[in-house]
């Protein structure tokens, strides 16, 4: 969206990336894409910015589906060649870029920091200015593991499923020469990475507080104990936002826990509602009693997938490890002195930056997040899993950040069962034409273009 001006002088531009999240595409960011334009084009109509900037969305394309295995490292340098040759398209004509902006979604958001940290590196912030970087349902810290089956299961199949980059997600990988996985030196104060961010005038994070299988919410809101995950038990109740809902304002839950209701009599619009979980692919729009049939077929159908799914993450898991050693071949000199200078502190250093002590900080208290009336103590779930020391020094380092700001999001289908809607999806919209409920996430698409720094 453009604004012309009667001078000779270049069009000044405010260049605005997204990253998409692992297996994704451009496509899974048409709906922010479209959001955004909606305000510029707003703009445009009134000339509120004067002329001054032409505004551009770019939804990145260089690290889609499969190439999402290769890692956050190997990902982000595709990312910052993609970013430069934008920026070097823009300078021999009429257009040149002078802000910079940043959103990433999922695996996109840890796409987005090490991107940022590399530019930085560069030294291409002194050219430009960087502005907004927002991440929606990114996991800061990596995946965490809960208390069940499956979260257990995760944790073994992810990093040897998932590629370079799912040994990044569960920090099994020693990215630094001193051990330290790269999710630690992201988050570590004396590396170009944290001095990036610091430098961007609107850094804001979206979280889902609920029904996220992929994404918790602790990772995602950079917390270390989760108020939601016994919200059926502690009477957590939340107030929207009543322009941005399901984004919310505050949450607050009682002294006490209210008794539980009584169960509902069986009827057939409750064991409607209460219908099993089917997976996206299994389920029929236009006949729903197919769908108990293919609950009846689980224990047959179960297997079958679980084994067509994961050969197919072993073999897109080996190809990326083909993909990752014959980058490493071409680029070996490189990578060595681009790890090194991104580990160096933002203030020139010429060696690797020490760990520091073993201890543990209390994370700082958000600063804009919504708080709950109670006191920690009494929020607290017995079920929120134990995050590791350097998962929450990770926490205490990233909400040092001088601009940080966080939204919650509250995401469900209906009061008698909140599992069904998949927040991960919904949270940016992701398939409108395919799924009616992802409707819910433009609320939040929403407040993130309203929020977004001109």
């Amino acid at each position: 969206m453009s604004n012309t001006t009667s001078t000779s002088t270049p069009q000044k531009v405010h260049f605005l990336i997204l990253c998409h999240g692992m297996w994704g595409n451009p496509a899974h960011l048409q709906a922010m894409k479209d959001t955004m334009y909606q305000r510029f084009i707003k703009l445009s109509a009134s000339d509120e910015s004067g002329g001054e900037y032409e505004y551009i969305v770019h939804a990145a394309e260089s690290n889609q589906e499969q190439n999402t295995y290769d890692g956050i490292d190997w990902g982000g340098e595709r990312l910052v060649k993609e970013v430069s040759a934008a920026y070097s398209r823009s300078v021999p004509g009429c257009r040149l870029v002078t802000r910079f902006s940043i959103t990433g979604y999922s695996l996109g958001g840890l796409l987005a920091r090490y991107v940022v940290g590399a530019l930085h590196a560069q030294g291409f912030f002194e050219r430009v200015e960087p502005v907004n970087f927002n991440t929606i349902a990114t996991p800061h810290l990596g995946i965490p593991r809960y208390p069940g089956f499956f979260s257990g299961v995760a944790s073994v199949v992810g990093p040897r499923f998932l590629g370079r980059t799912g040994q990044q997600f569960y920090h099994v990988d020693k990215w630094s020469e001193d051990g330290r996985s790269l999710l630690e030196i992201m988050a570590d104060p004396d590396s170009v990475f944290f001095a990036a961010l610091k430098r961007f005038q609107n850094v804001m994070i979206f979280a889902n507080t609920v029904n996220d299988t992929t994404v918790p919410y602790l990772s995602a809101a950079i917390e270390t104990e989760d108020p939601f995950l016994e919200r059926a038990t502690t009477g957590l109740t939340v107030e929207f936002d009543p322009t941005y809902s399901p984004v919310i304002t505050s949450y607050s839950t009682p002294s006490a826990p209210p008794p539980q209701p009584a169960s509902p009599p069986a009827s057939f619009p409750y064991i409607k509602i209460k219908k099993p979980f089917i997976p996206p692919p299994l389920r029929s729009r236009t006949m729903p009693w197919l769908d108990w049939v293919v609950v009846a077929a689980m224990p047959v159908l179960m297997p079958v997938f679980m084994g067509v799914a994961l050969t197919k993450l072993g073999m897109d898991s080996r190809a990326s490890g083909k993909r990752t050693k014959v980058l490493e071949m071409e680029n070996e000199d490189d990578v060595e002195e681009a790890e090194v200078g991104k580990m160096v502190g933002a203030s020139s250093a010429t060696s690797l930056p020490s760990t520091r002590s073993s201890g543990s900080p209390e994370p700082s208290s958000s600063k804009s997040a919504p708080t709950p009336t109670t006191t920690p103590a009494a929020n607290a779930c017995k079920a929120t899993p134990q995050l590791s020391a350097a998962q929450v020094k990770m926490a205490a380092n990233l909400n040092s950040l001088p601009h940080l700001k966080k939204k919650l999001v509250y995401i469900i289908s209906n009061p008698l069962n909140e599992t069904a809607a998949h927040a991960h999806a919904v949270v940016v919209a992701r398939d409108l034409t395919r799924f009616e409920t992802h409707r819910a996430g433009l609320g939040v698409l929403r407040c993130w273009r309203d929020e977004f720094v001109l």
